[in-house]
């Protein structure tokens, strides 16, 4: 079924006909064997490039699966975010680390658990 349809779509493309490009997206966005059509080959069999191909899927999956896409690009959207991140990162650099303060701020800490010492009488 789905050769017929891509069929019909390159006979329809092979007219010339100005009103084919709306009609076949709005097809897409309706009828989900025609999608399904569509994105199940390279778009030279259905009588489009490859660009428009794309638009029709994506076109499809906003109209038969909205949840999915909103799923997808909340995905790209994370990962471009950890894209900016490791690259914020990259750029600090190393951190650097001083023994000798790590030593002196060992050896200042307070023992918040230490028992409570009452100060001498005259301090």
């Amino acid at each position: 079924m789905y050769s017929e349809v891509r069929q019909y779509c390159r006979e329809q493309a092979a007219k010339g006909d100005p009103d084919w490009p709306m009609r076949l997206s709005e097809l897409c966005r309706s009828d989900i064997d025609t999608a399904r059509a569509i994105s199940a080959a390279p778009g030279f069999l259905s009588g489009v490039g490859d660009e428009r191909r794309m638009h029709l899927v994506t076109n499809a999956l906003e109209a038969f699966a909205p949840d999915d896409v909103a799923h997808m690009n909340h995905a790209l959207e994370v990962a471009q975010q950890a894209d900016r991140m490791e690259a914020g990162l990259n750029k600090l650099g190393q951190a650097m680390f001083n023994s000798a303060l790590a030593d002196r701020a060992s050896y200042s800490r307070v023992d918040v658990d230490a028992p409570l010492i009452a100060p001498e009488a005259g301090e």
